[in-house]
């Protein structure tokens, strides 16, 4: 979800509001998410941040998504502002082949919010032998950092690996992005994303070594403090 426009109104605590008062939806399997803001996450998209300086909520995949940072100390501390983390997904992956939702934008109080990032995409392989080494990976991405409100972390994404053996050494990974950081004191962090779904079946019992890995992403902080902001929980693995 994007960052808001400027406001410096205190204490907004509505799930549905404007680009001026609250941060962008990230985007979701709803697919009713762009244009829209405020706190209340919208299927597996988070919310955004409320004004006035508040984190957007973490974007959700088989985990969900981390809430954001309340809002500027100066206002008086409403956890009601906070971005809500995405609503976790559960269906197995052949069932909903679900992208990461996108996380919430942050509140921009003049200083420069910042938006949240983008979910994983979808990796589907298949064949007989999984072989070679390195890196399958369909992670959630860090959401930049922000003077203001920042943006959450982006869900992980989908992986189905479908094959009679492996020689795969290497790892798979399916990782929630890390919420941004508040550069100003007693502002909102962002949530982190929550970690993805892999589906391996059968995998870990032929010759490779494979690590597998669906954590959720780390939320932000405002000058070493998480002001309320929460990481993203973690995924779903399908061994």
């Amino acid at each position: 979800g994007a960052a808001s426009a400027n406001s410096t109104t205190c204490s907004v605590v509505l799930d549905d509001t404007t680009v001026v008062l609250g941060g962008g939806k990230g985007e979701s399997l709803d697919g009713q998410a762009f244009g829209l803001y405020g706190r209340g996450n919208l299927a597996n998209g988070g919310g955004g941040g409320n004004s006035r300086a508040a984190g957007g909520g973490g974007g959700a995949a088989a985990g969900a998504g981390g809430l954001g940072g309340t809002e500027i100390s100066s206002c008086g501390l409403d956890d009601g502002t906070r971005g809500f983390g995405g609503a976790a997904v559960h269906r197995r992956a052949m069932e909903v082949l679900a992208l990461g939702g996108g996380g919430g934008g942050g509140h921009n109080d003049g200083n420069g919010g910042s938006p949240g990032a983008s979910g994983g995409g979808a990796i589907i392989l298949q064949g007989s032998v999984l072989s070679g080494q390195g890196r399958i990976a369909s992670n959630g991405a860090n959401a930049a950092n922000a003077n203001d409100g920042a943006g959450a972390g982006g869900g992980g994404g989908t992986i189905v690996l479908r094959f009679l053996s492996t020689t795969f050494a290497g790892t798979v990974e399916a990782r929630g992005g890390e919420g941004g950081d508040a550069a100003t004191s007693g502002t909102g962090p962002g949530g982190g994303g929550g970690g993805g779904r892999i589906s391996a079946a059968g995998l870990l019992s032929t010759a490779g070594v494979i690590t597998f890995d669906v954590e959720g992403g780390l939320n932000g902080s405002a000058l070493a403090d998480p002001r309320g902001s929460a990481p993203g929980s973690p995924g779903a693995l399908e061994l």
